[in-house]
């Protein structure tokens, strides 16, 4: 499945829940070893599905088909005792809400600790553990004994950086992680964040076309469970050729009457709404008679787009 390149791959991902809600439909991308690559696209349309199933944190009940690797080995089969060995050093995960991250019981420099145990030398843990967290601008004195519920949400997102870069991953699947922050925490993040990883691959995953624009080398735009668009950052969000990603874009500007923003109308299916065709036909101002016959060709994670207009 993966070339020499690669860092991870996912083949023809399929995730479906009891509920039909937040599946994932066919998805396939690689992620190369040292990039920065945006997955971009509305609440619910599966992102978020996608990063727990490259991590192995799907929950039991969901279904899943189609394959995700990780340095050429396949993530699904592994043991739990196996996933949790390969999480740290190899995939690190920030959550959107970082306060769950952490144990309430514990302090950050002992959480820390417990991050990079066996990953550096025996009796260096303490220090590595203030290190990381002096790196994203925490003071170790001050907040290695302070407590989870006692940080403010950009301390605990920062403290939640420190720990899952304190083991080096290799692949890092960063979950909306500014979404809390103003626009000079969020600057400050992601810069440490990419500083940090530097080596490592990250998947930036994103409502906010201009941070992906700001961050991303790559861009995958995401519609109800599949890869729409796809290629450089530059490219899919000055020239998008996908109208889901056109409408997506002008969203963050004025409409012309009254100086509203953009809106899409109505809204993306969920699950097993997903019409016949193009799931994003019922939304879209330039569908054609073939939009809700068939489903166009899917996007890879190349430079593609999965859309009618784009093959006729």
């Amino acid at each position: 499945m993966a070339d020499a390149g690669s860092l991870a791959a996912v083949r023809e991902l399929r995730v479906e829940y009891p509920n039909g809600k937040s599946a994932v439909d066919g998805v396939t991308f690689t992620m190369r070893r040292g990039e920065v690559a945006g997955l971009l696209g509305e609440s619910g349309c599966g992102k978020t599905t996608l990063a727990l199933a490259l991590a192995g944190l799907l929950p039991r009940e969901a279904r899943v088909s189609g394959g995700v690797e990780f340095e050429g080995q396949a993530i699904g089969g592994r043991s739990e005792a196996e996933l949790r060995a390969l999480r740290g050093s190899g995939i690190g995960f920030l959550f959107q809400e970082p306060l769950g991250a952490f144990h309430p019981l514990l302090n950050l420099r002992r959480q820390i600790i417990e991050a990079v145990r066996g990953r550096v030398e025996r009796g260096g843990e303490r220090a590595a553990a203030e290190v990381a967290l002096e790196a994203v601008g925490l003071s170790a004195r001050e907040f290695g004994r302070a407590w989870p519920h006692q940080l403010s949400g950009g301390q605990l997102q920062r403290a939640q950086l420190a720990q899952v870069m304190a083991a080096r991953p290799k692949l890092v699947l960063a979950d909306e992680p500014t979404a809390a922050l103003d626009a000079g925490a969020e600057k400050e993040l992601l810069d440490l964040l990419i500083g940090a990883g530097r080596g490592a691959g990250i998947l930036l995953i994103s409502h906010e076309p201009e941070l992906l624009r700001r961050w991303a080398g790559r861009v995958m735009v995401m519609y109800a469970g599949r890869l729409v668009e796809s290629g450089a950052a530059a490219r899919v969000l000055d020239e998008p050729r996908h109208p889901y990603t056109a409408a997506l874009l002008a969203c963050g500007r004025p409409a012309a009457e009254g100086g509203r923003l953009a809106e899409i109308p109505g809204r993306a299916p969920e699950g097993r709404e997903r019409p016949v065709g193009c799931a994003f036909a019922p939304r879209c101002p330039r569908r054609m008679a073939v939009c809700g016959e068939r489903e166009p060709p899917a996007v890879e994670g190349g430079v593609e787009v999965s859309c009618w207009l784009d093959v006729a």
